[in-house]
C-alpha cells in the first residue's frame, strides 16, 4: 500500500484501533454467550459442567461491567467485581424467569431452559449495552492470567478435596491428613515471602488456602455437613423439584431467600450442578473469596505482608473454614457484602458505576441473607451519623459519600420492601423487638463471676450435666409442651440420664496443646484490640496512605470498622441480640472490616520497632499459621488428642454432622409414618429429618419429656454409640441415649443398622 494511500486511511479512520479493540472485545464477550448456549445440553457431562461453571461465573459479570462502564484500572485493582457481578446476574435471571416464566406457558419456569433463556436474555442486552458504550473498558485477561505458576497453588485444595473423598470411602486419612499440614505450610509461605511474591501470586495462594481448608470439610461425607445447611439443603431441593419459587413465605425466613431457593435451581439449569454439589463445592468456592477481598481493599494503603497478614486474620479462624460452609445463605450474602465494602473504598471507580455496583451489591445482600443485612445496616447508618458528627466537629472528615449514602439507602429501603411487601417474611425481626420488649438487651446472661470471665466466655452455649439438662429440658416442656403426658415409671432412679463424653485419641503432648489454646485466646482477643485502636487511629489519620486510595477513605476504613465493632459489642454483651444472630456468625462479618484497621495498626506497630521489627512480623506469620494449624486439626496429627470431622471417621464433630443415606433413609420412614403424631429426636438427629423431610421434631429427648404415644428417630450416633445431644437456651449437654427406656416402654418399629424409630 502506498505511503498517499495509508495517510488517507490515517485521516478517514483515526480512531480505527480503539473501535477494533472495542468490537474485539464485544464480539468475545457475545462468543462467551454463545459457547454457554451450545453447551447447555450437554451439562449432564461433569466435563462440560466445570466449563459451564467458569463461564457463568465470568462471561455475565464481564458483559455487566462493561455496560456499567467500570474502568479496566478498577478491574485490574479488585477482580472480584467479576465473579460478584456474574453472581448477581445469574440471580436476577432466575428470578426473571420464575417470575416470567409462567405468563409465557412455563409451568415449572426453575426446570428446564427458561432459566437459563433467562439468564442469557439479560446477559445479551448487557453485551449490547456495553457495545455502545464508547468508554468501556475491555476487561484484561492477559494482565490477570499472564502467568501460569498462578494455578500451582490449586493443587493444595484439589489435594484436600482427593483427601475427604478417599476419607469418606474407608480409604483412610493419610491424604486429609498431607493436606491438612500443608495448607498451614502454604499460609505461612504467603505471609513470610509476600513482599518476594507478585500481587496475584499472593491472592491465588490466599484463596487456595482458604479453599483448602473449607473443601477439607463440605466434601466429607455424600451428603451435606452442618446444622443450618440441613434445612437449606431441604428448601434448595423442594424449590427446584416444584420448579417454582413463591414469593409470600409467611414466618418462613429461609424460603424467602433467592441464595438457597432461586439460585441454586438456576446453577442446575445453566451448569447441570445440582443443589447438593452447589453447596458443598461450589459456594465455598465463593466464600474463599472473602479473604482475597479482604486483602486487595488492604494492599492499597498498607505493604503487601500486612495486607495478606489482614486476609490470614479471616483464613485462620475455624468459623471461615468450618462453619461457612454449613451456611449456604451466608456464603453468598457474605461474597456480596466484601464486594459492597470494596466498592465503598474503592477511589478507582467513577461516581456512576461506583453507585452502581454499591446498589447491586447491597440488593443482592437484602435477597441473600436477612441476618448479614440486618448487621450491615446499623453498620452503615451509624458509619454515616458518625462521618456527620466528626466532620461538624473536627471540621476534617468529607460529608458522608454518595455511595455510602447509597449503601444506606438500598439496604434500608430494600430491606423494608423485600421482606415486608413482597416476601411478609420479616418474623425473625419481629421476634427478636419481641423479646427486646419482653427482657431488654438482657446483659451477660451467662456471668460467671468475674468480668474477665464474662467478657471471655461471652454468650456462647455453657455445658451442663445430663442430669441438669433433663430438669432444663422438664421445665422448658412445661412452658411450651404441657400437652405431653410422661411416663410415671421415668422418675425411677434406673433411668436417670447420665452424661457422656466422646472417646478421644490419646494426648501425647498436653503442654503444647494448652499452648495453643492460650494462642487461640490471645489472638483472639489481640485481634479485637488492634481493631478498635486501629480503627480509631485510621479515623484520625492525617497522613496520605498511597496506593491510589484518598485519605478520606482511610479514614472512611476507619469509621466503618468502629460502626462494626458497636454492632459487634452488642451481640457479644446482648443475650437477646445473641440469640438472633449468633456470635461467630457475626464476627465473620465484622472481620470483612475489623482485619484491614488490626493489620494497619501492626504495621505501624512493626514499623517503629526498628531492629527487631522484621523478627516480630516473622513471630507474627509464625504466629497466625500456627493457628490456622491448629484450628485445623493439622497439629493433632503430632500432639495426640480430639480430632475434627476433616481428619477422622469418630470424635465429637462426626458424631454431630457427619450424616448417612441410611440415617436419611430412617428420618423419611419416621417423618412418614409419625405423620401429625408427636415426634422426637436429638438436637442432631433433627438435622437429618430436616434434610429429608424439612419436619420439626422436639429435641429436648429425655424419659421425663417422653409422651405416652411419641415417635421416637435415633441416629447411629444415638443407636450405636449410644450418645444424644439437646439444649436448652444457653445451655447444651451430651448425654446417654436412653435406650433402656425406649427398649422397656417403646416398640421398635424401624432399624436399617444405622438408625431406628421407636413408637409408643
Amino acid at each position: 500500500m502506498s505511503a498517499l494511500a495509508l495517510r488517507f486511511r490515517e485521516a478517514a479512520w483515526p480512531a480505527l484501533p480503539r473501535d477494533r479493540e472495542r468490537i474485539a472485545s464485544g464480539l468475545g464477550g457475545l462468543a462467551g454467550l454463545a459457547l454457554i448456549a451450545a453447551l447447555l445440553p450437554l451439562r449432564g457431562s461433569w466435563a462440560v459442567a466445570v466449563v459451564l461453571v467458569g463461564l457463568v461465573f465470568t462471561v455475565p459479570g464481564v458483559l455487566a461491567l462493561r455496560a456499567i462502564r467500570v474502568s479496566e484500572e478498577a478491574v485490574v485493582s479488585y477482580p472480584l467485581y467479576i465473579p460478584a457481578a456474574a453472581l448477581f446476574v445469574v440471580m436476577a435471571g432466575g428470578l426473571a424467569g420464575d417470575l416470567l416464566g409462567p405468563m409465557l406457558g412455563a409451568a415449572k419456569p426453575l426446570q428446564g431452559d427458561t432459566v437459563a433463556v433467562a439468564t442469557l436474555a439479560i446477559s445479551l442486552v448487557l453485551w449490547l449495552i456495553g457495545l455502545a458504550r464508547s468508554d468501556a473498558a475491555r476487561v484484561p485477561w492477559r494482565t490477570l492470567f499472564a502467568r501460569p505458576s498462578l494455578l500451582a497453588p490449586l493443587a493444595l485444595p484439589a489435594l484436600a478435596a482427593a483427601g475427604a473423598l478417599l476419607l469418606t470411602n474407608g480409604h483412610g486419612s493419610s491424604v486429609a491428613k498431607l493436606a491438612a499440614i500443608l495448607t498451614p505450610c502454604g499460609l505461612l509461605l504467603c505471609l513470610a515471602f509476600a513482599n518476594h511474591l507478585t500481587r496475584a501470586h499472593v491472592a491465588v495462594l490466599l484463596f487456595a488456602c482458604s479453599l483448602a481448608a473449607e473443601w477439607a470439610f463440605s466434601i466429607r461425607s455424600q451428603e451435606i455437613v452442618g446444622f443450618d445447611i440441613s434445612t437449606e439443603i431441604h428448601i434448595a431441593q423442594h424449590t427446584e423439584a416444584l420448579g417454582i419459587w413463591r414469593s409470600v413465605h409467611h414466618n418462613d425466613a429461609y424460603g424467602a431467600m433467592l441464595s438457597i431457593t432461586v439460585l441454586p435451581s438456576a446453577l442446575a439449569a445453566l451448569t447441570g450442578c445440582s443443589p447438593l454439589i452447589a453447596f458443598k463445592v461450589l459456594f465455598p468456592v465463593l466464600a474463599a473469596l472473602l479473604p482475597v477481598s479482604v486483602f486487595l481493599v488492604a494492599e492499597r494503603f498498607m505493604r503487601r505482608p500486612f495486607a495478606a497478614g489482614a486476609a490470614a486474620l479471616i483464613v485462620a479462624q475455624s468459623y471461615f473454614f468450618q462453619l461457612m460452609p454449613q451456611l449456604a445463605r451466608q456464603e453468598i450474602g457474605l461474597v456480596f457484602f466484601a464486594v459492597l465494602v470494596a466498592a465503598l473504598l474503592d477511589g478507582r471507580l467513577r461516581r456512576g458505576p461506583r453507585l452502581a455496583i454499591v446498589a447491586a451489591m447491597a440488593a443482592g445482600l437484602i435477597v441473600s441473607h436477612y441476618s448479614s443485612a440486618y448487621l450491615a445496616i446499623p453498620t452503615i447508618v451509624i458509619a454515616l451519623v458518625a462521618q456527620a458528627v466528626l466532620d461538624s466537629g473536627l471540621r476534617r472528615l468529607p460529608r458522608p459519600s454518595a455511595p455510602l449514602l447509597c449503601a444506606a439507602i438500598v439496604l434500608i429501603g430494600g430491606a423494608g420492601i423485600w421482606y415486608g411487601a413482597v416476601t411478609h417474611s420479616s418474623s425473625n425481626l419481629t421476634s427478636f423487638s419481641s423479646a427486646l420488649e419482653k427482657k431488654g438487651f438482657d446483659l451477660l446472661p451467662n456471668q460467671k463471676g468475674n468480668i474477665v470471665a464474662t467478657y471471655l466466655g461471652g454468650n456462647e452455649i455453657s455445658s451442663v450435666s445430663g442430669p441438669r439438662f433433663e430438669r432444663l429440658a422438664v421445665r422448658d416442656y412445661h412452658d411450651k409442651a404441657s400437652y405431653i403426658v410422661p411416663f410415671r415409671s421415668a422418675r425411677e432412679q434406673r433411668y436417670q440420664v447420665r452424661s457422656a463424653t466422646v472417646p478421644a485419641p490419646r494426648v501425647r503432648v498436653p503442654a503444647a496443646i494448652s499452648l495453643l489454646k492460650l494462642l487461640t485466646i490471645a489472638v483472639g482477643q489481640l485481634l479485637l484490640a488492634f481493631g478498635v485502636i486501629g480503627a480509631v487511629a485510621m479515623t484520625l489519620n492525617r497522613r496520605r496512605p498511597g496506593r491510589g486510595l484518598p485519605n478520606q477513605s482511610v479514614r472512611q476504613v476507619g469509621v466503618l470498622a468502629l460502626a462494626t465493632v458497636g454492632v459487634l459489642a452488642l451481640v457479644r454483651f446482648s443475650g437477646t441480640a445473641a440469640a438472633a444472630y449468633n456470635q461467630q456468625r457475626a464476627l465473620l462479618q465484622s472481620l470483612i472490616l475489623l482485619s484491614l484497621p488490626a493489620a494497619w495498626l501492626a504495621q505501624r506497630f512493626v514499623g517503629r520497632l526498628r531492629a527487631v521489627g522484621p523478627p516480630v512480623a516473622i513471630a507474627m506469620a509464625l504466629g497466625l499459621s500456627l493457628l490456622f494449624a491448629y484450628q485445623a486439626g493439622a497439629t493433632s496429627v503430632l500432639t495426640g488428642g480430639p480430632t475434627s470431622l476433616n481428619l477422622a471417621h469418630s470424635g465429637e464433630d462426626f458424631e454431630r454432622e457427619y450424616t448417612t443415606p441410611a440415617e436419611l433413609a430412617g428420618a423419611r420412614w419416621a417423618s412418614d409414618e409419625s405423620q401429625r403424631a408427636i415426634l422426637y429426636a436429638d438436637r442432631y438427629g433433627q438435622l437429618r429429618l430436616f434434610e429429608s423431610t424439612g419436619r420439626v421434631a422436639l429435641t429436648e429427648l429425655t424419659p421425663l419429656t417422653l409422651d405416652h404415644y411419641g415417635w421416637v428417630y435415633g441416629t447411629r450416633t444415638n443407636t450405636v454409640l449410644g450418645r444424644a445431644r439437646g439444649q436448652v437456651g444457653n445451655f447444651a449437654s451430651t448425654y446417654q441415649w436412653p435406650g433402656a427406656f425406649l427398649n422397656s416402654h417403646f416398640n421398635t418399629v424401624y432399624t436399617n443398622g444405622e438408625s431406628e424409630v421407636f413408637h409408643g
